[in-house]
């Protein structure tokens, strides 16, 4: 076995753990897609509206926090167990959240047995029902010209699969 052969299986085998890391990170992302539609959901039914900026950006700082806190967790585990009691003990934790979860938690407020009439009638007294006007398609509601070109731009390049490129850009936006 020579060098060359050394490198090519590096290299064949740095692919195939790129590839299957990219793959991983991309199932990741699937599975989290639906938390901030699900957060923001949540907001608009159990917060008024007065208060739902400040407990979104709980919610994004609690998702920093996490993101912070897991590694420390996961190296306090290692450190005190085994690296693989690491994923016991997070999966131990996630299912007693998802447990109080299910207990505590309902898509209304008005479905959960502890909230009372008054709090009802706080979070109801601030909920806008609004409808949105239906859009016909291809009717284009824009506040600038900018936005104007924009979409027409996106029109031809994602519709007519127009190719892109910066000339073509600079040409129709300016």
């Amino acid at each position: 076995m020579d060098g060359l052969d050394t490198r090519k299986r590096f290299a064949a085998h740095s692919v195939n753990a790129v590839v299957l890391l990219e793959s991983l990170r991309f199932a990741l992302g699937l599975c989290e897609a639906c938390a901030y539609p699900t957060f923001n959901r949540a907001l608009a039914n159990w917060m008024r509206r007065s208060e739902r900026a400040r407990a979104s950006g709980l919610i994004h700082a609690a998702t920093g926090f996490g993101g912070a806190f897991t590694p420390v967790w996961i190296a306090l585990i290692i450190g005190r167990f085994r690296w693989w009691q690491s994923f016991f003990l997070s999966a131990l934790l996630t299912f007693l959240v998802v447990v109080m979860w299910h207990w505590l938690a309902t898509d209304e407020p008005a479905e959960h047995r502890r909230v009372s009439e008054h709090e009802l009638a706080v979070i109801a007294g601030e909920k806008e029902e609004r409808h949105a006007e239906k859009a016909e398609p291809g009717v284009v509601r824009t506040s600038s010209p900018l936005e104007k070109r924009l979409h027409a731009v996106c029109e031809r390049v994602l519709l007519r699969r127009e190719r892109l490129c910066l000339p073509y850009l600079v040409l129709h936006l300016f």
